[in-house]
């Protein structure tokens, strides 16, 4: 048959008696869902007491996806598995945490950067887009982020960018599916003329509320940053910069920043990791056009005190958000594979700590930063300093010492959990199988300024990287 592999999907995290949805997706060699999977599977958990489907069998009539229900009797750390023994194929969730009563905070996952064929390079539509990504994917928020324009094109963002707010709207459903109004500035043009490496970058916008306008680099109102962050104003935005270390237009020099719009870089995406350059141990460089702008990084941001959460994403273009090969060896069309050559990496997850899954939650967890990011891999990833989440900013007495806490949950053996100190790698924690808890007391005085953040590393070579929590010497 024609089914490579089974993908099982969940909530992270669930209360004891309380239902959830469990999401089960057949999948091809080349990545793409198998709409003629048909199979029995059984289910099994490490909750012996845990009320599980009893064995189904998924037609082909079903498009290669099935939903389930699932209802956890015993707190802790928890995981399904499915069997399908008649074509020897078999899953495993990721981690779920089952709690007593509703945590304070609990972890949704999403994907902010993508694109469709309505208008520009990608594939599908738009309806096409967001179905995908809630009943495929299993994501917990998703927004579509089309180009403003792009050079050459005849058209811009302003033929579907009605059909763009209606379907943000629509799509949108509190406590089950949260989408975000967005698109993005695709600028190409230098910040300073003579400087190859030194362009405005490109990034996407999201809005929190359905009804705005939308600001082209391609237009003189809003054609450069400090033009852009002019016209949002006064309106509930967020700018994501994203694939910071690509080359060329498409990077960045790290020249300007706005602290109270820029809240997020994308440090992973299928372009690769902007974390830091291939040569200090990054497994995922960027390869497209001409390979990395070593001035980009996400490092040399935070070498110059800028202040950003960290998320990854798709920048998909296949239709296909949170599950994205878009532009690997599974690329659609001659076309876009002689632009972007064999590059094999698919695409990021964010991973967000909020109260709850409504855009309000998501958004204020957005801009306290208390996210992280993923090369897809549903990752677990507690950070604290001091009892504070990643993305906080603490002030300490000069001589106190500051508790670091991590707590990651794998969705396999982790490799490495490194915790990352000033940019440099301070301490490796150990690692037991898939999980590693741990707390670390730095003593060292305070500087001006200092920030910390974590690097986790599976034995499948996935990773995922904290915001950052940042501390300067104060009165406490």
């Amino acid at each position: 048959m024609s089914t490579h592999r089974l993908v099982l999907r969940t909530p992270a995290q669930a209360v004891v008696g309380e239902p959830i949805w469990a999401l089960l997706t057949a999948k091809r060699a080349n990545g793409r869902t198998d709409f003629e999977y048909s199979g029995t599977v059984e289910f099994s958990c490490t909750d012996e007491g845990a009320d599980l489907p009893g064995p189904t069998t998924v037609f082909a009539c079903e498009r290669g996806r099935h939903l389930f229900s699932v209802t956890f009797h015993r707190p802790g750390e928890h995981r399904l598995r499915v069997r399908d023994t008649d074509n020897w194929l078999e899953a495993e969730s990721a981690p779920i945490v089952v709690t007593e009563a509703p945590s304070e905070l609990n972890l949704y996952w999403g994907d902010l950067h993508g694109h469709t064929g309505e208008y520009s390079c990608g594939y599908g539509t738009i309806d096409n887009y967001y179905t995908y990504a809630r009943d495929y994917a299993g994501l917990d928020f998703c927004a579509l982020t089309e180009h403003d324009h792009l050079p050459g094109h005849p058209r811009d963002l302003s033929t579907i960018w009605e059909r763009v707010k209606r379907a943000a709207r629509y799509y949108n459903d509190p406590h089950r599916f949260v989408t975000f109004l967005g698109y993005e500035w695709t600028s190409m043009f230098r910040q300073k003329p003579d400087d190859e490496r030194a362009f405005f970058g490109q990034r996407h916008v999201l809005y929190l509320s359905d009804d705005q306008p939308w600001f082209g680099c391609h237009r003189p109102q809003s054609d450069t940053p400090e033009k852009l962050w002019r016209c949002l104003e006064g309106r509930e935005a967020l700018v994501v910069i994203h694939h910071t270390a690509a080359p060329t237009q498409w990077g960045f020099g790290w020249e300007m920043w706005n602290p109270d719009l820029e809240r997020l870089v994308e440090i992973y995406s299928v372009w690769g990791s902007s974390e830091r350059p291939e040569r200090e141990g990054n497994p995922y460089p960027i390869r497209a056009h001409g390979g990395e702008n070593d001035c980009g990084h996400v490092q040399r941001a935070f070498e110059k005190g800028y202040r950003l959460g960290i998320c990854a994403g798709g920048d998909s273009h296949d239709g296909s958000p949170g599950d994205t090969w878009a532009w690997g060896k599974y690329t659609l069309g001659k076309g876009e594979r002689k632009r972007w050559g064999e590059v094999p990496y698919h695409g990021g997850l964010h991973g967000v700590w909020a109260k709850e899954l409504t855009r309000e939650a998501l958004w204020e967890a957005l801009l306290a930063r208390r996210c992280f990011g993923t090369t897809g891999a549903r990752i677990r990833v507690e950070f604290f300093v001091e009892g504070r989440w990643m993305g906080s900013e603490l002030s300490v007495p000069p001589d106190a010492p500051r508790r670091l806490r991590v707590r990651v949950l794998g969705t396999a053996p982790l490799k490495s959990v490194e915790l990352v100190k000033n940019n440099e790698d301070w301490r490796s924690l150990p690692c037991q199988g898939h999980r590693c808890e741990a707390e670390v007391v730095d003593d060292e005085p305070v500087g001006d300024r200092g920030f910390y953040y974590v690097r986790v590393t599976q034995a499948d070579g996935e990773m995922a990287w904290s915001s950052p929590v940042w501390v300067v010497r104060g009165g406490g």
